[in-house]
């Protein structure tokens, strides 16, 4: 199998464990591991041939009965469910995002109201995006299709907005990521955006204890999230620990699995 590695480094910001949920809102370095063709351990649940079993162990999570905000779980095909050794649930794609789960404050970054491309809720958050025409990089030449996404957490009965940013709108780039430390249990959350190859319907996620499936967007991006127990080292004194990392399968809609990433802070 032909293995690729990409990887992007940034600044590190957060808090303790503990302090309740403290966004981070910055970009911080994850490396990407690319493999094509049918993965073992998709099907089989064995370990991936790239990394020990105990590296990417994810963090055991209960099979949620619902997504963020109580959104209903997605529906997964049958066929991409029995693809796997452990129950799959889906997020879900929504058409609007729900009342005040919204990317208000990147709308002054457009020079006219961004349109809304998608909104994608998981067990612990939603990722809004909109697409409009921007000046701000470059004010003094023609304004540029650009990307706005942002992460909103629901807390207390209400959605909260958790940071966000611009990228032009017509690049892919896989390896973007951020990250939150920490909600009432001590967890932080990963963020990164993954581009699924050609033919890939659904990005399915192992959870430890469930697999998480992702329906892929029209265009192709698929932002994954993951919790973590965080421990000192980074964070500005706190960090990932190995179960930090998570593993995803790119499957098409009969089931069959035609890629995987590996993704680590």
């Amino acid at each position: 199998m032909a293995e690729r590695t990409a990887g992007a480094d940034e600044a590190h910001a957060g808090a303790p464990p503990g302090s309740g949920w403290m966004a981070c809102a910055t970009v911080v370095g994850i490396a990407v591991l690319v493999t094509a063709g049918v993965v073992a351990w998709a099907r089989l649940g064995s370990g991936p041939t790239t990394r020990g079993a105990a590296e990417l162990s994810p963090l055991e999570e209960q099979v949620p009965t619902e997504l963020a905000g109580g959104v209903e779980l997605g529906d997964v095909p049958d066929a991409v469910a029995d693809a796997f050794d452990a129950p799959v649930v889906g997020a879900r794609l929504l058409d609007e995002a729900p009342p005040g789960a919204t990317c208000d404050f990147l709308h002054h970054d457009f020079d006219e109201e961004p349109e809304l491309e998608s909104v994608l809720v998981t067990p612990e958050l939603m990722r809004v995006s909109m697409i409009g025409t921007s000046s701000i990089w470059e004010p003094e030449r023609a304004p540029t299709r650009m990307r706005a996404t942002c992460t909103v957490r629901w807390e207390g009965g209400a959605w909260i907005g958790d940071g966000g940013g611009l990228s032009p709108a017509d690049e892919q780039m896989s390896g973007l990521s951020g990250s939150s430390c920490c909600d009432a249990r001590g967890l932080g959350t990963a963020e990164a955006l993954v581009v699924a190859p050609d033919g890939a319907a659904w990005a399915v996620q192992e959870r430890g204890g469930y697999h998480l499936a992702y329906p892929v967007a029209d265009s192709g991006l698929v932002p994954v999230s993951w919790r973590f127990r965080p421990t000192r080292g980074a964070f500005g004194g706190f960090g990932g620990d190995m179960a930090s990392a998570t593993r995803v399968a790119f499957v098409d809609g009969k089931g069959e699995v035609i890629g995987e990433i590996t993704l680590r802070s």
